[in-house]
């Protein structure tokens, strides 16, 4: 047999009219969104995170109004660590590398970074999640 289910009217136009699923029938899946997409405040500024599968991009922002640093992100998830090449425009830091490990919890991540070409500094970023 088939399973109805209910769809509520959206407006005066429209009416409740039953849906038929065969049993064992195929929906198409939802797009996963990654834990990492979304905003967070950070060691060097806002970060915005967005997601694609396993590729994450983003965008950060950091200095003063008059002359923030816009920088950005691109890198692979893979299980809750991301990887990840990022580079800034005009008046940054220039290019490098980082890998961030998200928190069990998703809120909050802790990393390293550095410049390219690769030196044998490493230094701390972390953020929380605002979004």
């Amino acid at each position: 047999f088939a399973s109805a289910i209910l769809l509520a009217g959206f407006s005066s136009h429209l009416h409740a009219a039953p849906l038929f699923v065969s049993p064992g029938a195929k929906l198409p899946k939802a797009k996963p969104k990654t834990a990492w997409a979304g905003r967070w405040s950070t060691t060097y500024g806002k970060m915005e995170l967005e997601a694609d599968g396993r590729r994450i991009t983003g965008r950060y922002v950091y200095g003063s109004s008059a002359h923030p640093v816009v920088g950005h992100m691109e890198g692979t998830d893979d299980g809750g660590r991301l990887t990840f090449d990022w580079w800034e425009e005009t008046g940054g830091a220039g290019k490098g590398w980082g890998t961030f490990d998200l928190a069990p919890d998703t809120m909050s991540f802790s990393g390293t970074w550095g410049f390219e070409p690769r030196d044998s500094t490493v230094r701390i970023w972390t953020g929380q999640r605002t979004e």
